[in-house]
């Protein structure tokens, strides 16, 4: 794998994901999160480590690189916070439908991981389904 190292002049933290695991700012691989970047002279989307994202912006004064620390860490407790929820969500499911008549829990990993991925996708669509109702967040 080569390494290219970015210039960027003006960049937009646009969140987190896992569906990119190597930093394509230093190479880094097996990462658990990226942080996705916008580069707005270019309109390119960059996936960086979160040590890279930090310092992409080749920051003029500390001032402008602590707002950028504050809006990365922003877009990382957001994407814990939406994981969080997801759990939360397949869990009152499974104890709600996934019990036997012994009252005991009786679910298949891959239904777990099923209902799982669909929480997470009403939440990251900003859909809450609460007590048979939908709900737009």
């Amino acid at each position: 794998m080569t390494t290219v190292a970015y210039s960027l002049k003006k960049i937009q933290v646009l969140g987190v994901t896992r569906d990119f695991t190597t930093c394509e700012c230093c190479g880094k691989s097996d990462l658990s999160k990226t942080i996705e970047i916008l580069d707005t002279n270019s309109g390119v989307v960059l996936h960086f480590g979160a040590t890279c994202a930090v310092k992409a912006d080749k920051y003029d004064t500390l001032d402008a690189m602590k707002e950028s620390k504050k809006e990365i860490s922003k877009a990382v407790r957001k994407y814990d916070d939406r994981i969080k929820s997801a759990h939360i969500m397949t869990y009152k499911a499974l104890v709600k439908f996934g019990k036997d008549s012994n009252g005991e829990l009786i679910v298949a990993k891959c239904i777990i991981e099923d209902c799982f991925k669909k929480a997470l996708n009403h939440i990251e669509s900003g859909i809450l389904i609460k007590g048979g109702f939908t709900y737009s967040l």
